[in-house]
Formats: C-alpha cells, sequence, structure tokens
C-alpha cells in the first residue's frame, strides 16, 4: 500500500542566528520541498541555511542569499529532489532576522 502525498506549509517564521524549527516533519514520514518563500525585512543581505534536522548534524540541503528588503521565492522546479528524511526543516540566518515559509508534500 502506498503512502498517500500530504501537502503541507510552514507558518511564516523569523529565523535566528541559531537552529530555528521552520516545519515539523511528522514522525515516520519525509518532507518533499516544494516551495521556499524568503524574505528578507533587515537593512543588511542574510544568508538562510535550510538542514535536515539539527545543523550540528551536518546535513545542509539549501543555502540562499537574499538582499535587504528583498523577497526571494524559489519553486519545485529549482528544489527538485530536496528531501528531508532525519529530521525537522531546520533554519539558520546570518545575520537573523530572515522570515521563511515552506511549502511541501509529506511522503
Amino acid at each position: 500500500m502506498q503512502i498517500p502525498k500530504i501537502p503541507k506549509a510552514s507558518d511564516a517564521i523569523e529565523v535566528s542566528d541559531s537552529d530555528t524549527t521552520i516545519y515539523k516533519v511528522t514522525s515516520g514520514r519525509t518532507f518533499l520541498l516544494r516551495g521556499v518563500i524568503i524574505t528578507n525585512p533587515t537593512a543588511d543581505t542574510v544568508r538562510v541555511t535550510l538542514y535536515d534536522g539539527p545543523s550540528a548534524d551536518g546535513r545542509k540541503k539549501l543555502d540562499i542569499i537574499v538582499a535587504a528588503s528583498e523577497t526571494k521565492v524559489l519553486d519545485k522546479n529549482v528544489l527538485e529532489g530536496i528531501e528531508f528524511k532525519y529530521g525537522d526543516v531546520v533554519g539558520v540566518s546570518s545575520p537573523a532576522g530572515a522570515v521563511v515559509v515552506v511549502t511541501g508534500d509529506e511522503l
């Protein structure tokens, strides 16, 4: 029996300069990333890194730079094949302050 895909989306989460959970993946499932929206309300360029679980585990999935006062939108064509299998979708913003939304399917 195939487990159905369940469309999911996070709330808009302000990401700090340490591990910030953006989306909590349901236990026993994999999250297939389909979309990312990053808004940078700060006066500085930010770098947002997404990890599969805690950043200390080293499972970096995506690294995005967003200019001051800009928004960057990535869709499934750019994000093809990015899965979170081991933990939650965790983000780190350098410097802190970026606002992130992720969308995708749980499998």
